[in-house]
């Protein structure tokens, strides 16, 4: 066994069982853990620090992180993603699973450790499942069970630790560290999605093609996302980012500043952007957390708009209307991303009708993804235009220079 008690994160939540968790953790520290070495409660944060950053850096420190699943766990845990709260619950798992750290889960009072399909939209955590996590309840059994617990946490500690099997990477984060939410990614799975013919209209043929699959944000980028990267002295300012085409390094030497947003309101999907910037600031996102992100092809955006069913509309056949998505200036100008939860679509993406135009990375009449200055595909429709445009089928492009306010973007995570 290690000869220094090692270090705990307890991740909890405050609604099911404190009283049992605290019994937990006083535990640990009658059996050799002190108190320094055992982190429980944000109650101790110092006043006017960023949550976040707060609870990653706990994480970052510990090397081990108990996940405590009561009975209402997953519960709370859908209940937070529906309203679209930030769960410092999840952020304390995705981070600690992202970084390679022990997560060693224990279920109390009768709770069951929750399954692939209970976490199917929650991507970040699903690697949790793996894990082998006891049960622990209150009455009789509970100082051996617990004796037992520690002594395999410490166990398998000592195996990782002899193994080196513990890798850091400070650099692959999550991209809800970086960006203010609504963020999450939707787990789209490999399948088929058929283009129509555009040829007429300047676009490639149709066809049928086969998708790997690949993760999808479920908003596009808000103004409050987009704006980490204008405030940033590693984002907008480094005009390394555009350096993947001489088309790019000469619209960002032509372009010193960025256009003000389309519209106010950090929810609102950001616009005014060109197809360069729009690149640029997926490579930036991907360098902040070392994970592939970019735009979607258009083949990509169709799959996570319209699912395995050939649906005309995210939502299914039913023809838009303002309760379903932001069209045919019925508002005037863009709406939150989290505002028509009616129009999500199979996988659980939403926005992708209506509200704003976005930027894809394909070439626009060559099927190419390569950085040019040719046009590029832009699908969805946008607050302006009518039913027509905001088939999941309907394509179009742009020219890449275009700063319109019906223009937006949204990433794609290459798994």
């Amino acid at each position: 066994m290690t000869s220094q008690k090692p270090t705990l994160f307890i991740s909890y939540r405050r609604a099911d069982h404190p009283d049992f968790v605290e019994r937990i953790r006083d535990w640990f520290i009658a059996n050799g853990y002190d108190d320094a070495r055992v982190f429980m409660d944000l109650s101790n944060m110092p006043y006017f620090t960023d949550f976040a950053e707060f609870i990653r850096e706990k994480v970052l420190e510990s090397e081990v992180v108990l996940v405590i699943i009561g009975p209402q766990w997953l519960e709370h845990l859908r209940e937070r993603a529906a309203r679209d709260e930030t769960d410092y619950v999840r952020l304390e798992i995705a981070i600690a699973l992202e970084q390679g750290k022990l997560v060693a889960p224990i279920c109390i009072k009768g709770a069951k450790m929750p399954n692939g399909k209970d976490l199917q939209d929650f991507p970040d955590l699903k690697q949790m499942t793996r894990y082998h996590a006891p049960e622990l309840d209150s009455g009789r059994p509970f100082l051996k069970n617990i004796a037992d617990i520690i002594g395999a946490l410490e166990a398998e500690l000592e195996r990782r630790n002899s193994k080196k099997m513990i890798p850091s990477n400070p650099k692959k984060i999550q991209v809800w560290d970086v960006l203010p939410q609504p963020f999450e990614w939707c787990e789209i799975p490999a399948g088929k999605v058929t283009l129509e013919d555009a040829s007429s209209d300047g676009g490639t043929k149709g066809g049928t093609f086969e998708i790997p699959a690949f993760l999808m944000a479920k908003y596009p980028i808000t103004n409050a996302q987009y704006e980490v990267f204008l405030a940033s002295k590693d984002g907008y300012w480094d005009v390394k980012w555009w350096n993947y085409s001489e088309e790019a390094r000469q619209w960002r030497a032509e372009h010193k500043t960025p256009r003000e947003v389309g519209f106010s309101g950090n929810d609102l999907p950001r616009t005014n952007v060109s197809w360069y910037d729009t690149v640029a600031f997926c490579r930036w996102l991907s360098n902040r957390t070392g994970q592939k992100i970019m735009l979607p092809t258009e083949q990509q955006w169709q799959r996570g708009a319209q699912g395995d069913d050939g649906r005309k509309y995210p939502w299914g056949n039913q023809k838009p209307d303002k309760t379903l998505c932001n069209f045919g200036s019925n508002v005037g100008q863009t709406t939150p991303v989290t505002q028509y939860p009616k129009g999500i679509s199979p996988f659980g993406v939403m926005d992708m009708s209506g509200n704003v135009w976005e930027w894809c990375m394909t070439e626009w009449g060559t099927n190419s993804d390569d950085r040019t200055d040719k046009y590029r595909s832009v699908r969805g429709g946008s607050f302006g235009n009518y039913i027509n445009f905001l088939c999941s089928s309907y394509r179009i492009g742009g020219l890449p220079v275009n700063e319109v306010n019906g223009i937006g973007l949204r990433c794609v995570h290459l798994l």
